[in-house]
């Protein structure tokens, strides 16, 4: 479960990084 938590972290990061750069 920790795993999952981590990995959506990383892929919100990754959308607001993407937003950001739109």
């Amino acid at each position: 479960k920790k795993t999952v938590t981590k990995s959506l972290t990383w892929k919100r990061r990754l959308q607001i990084a993407l937003d950001a750069a739109t």
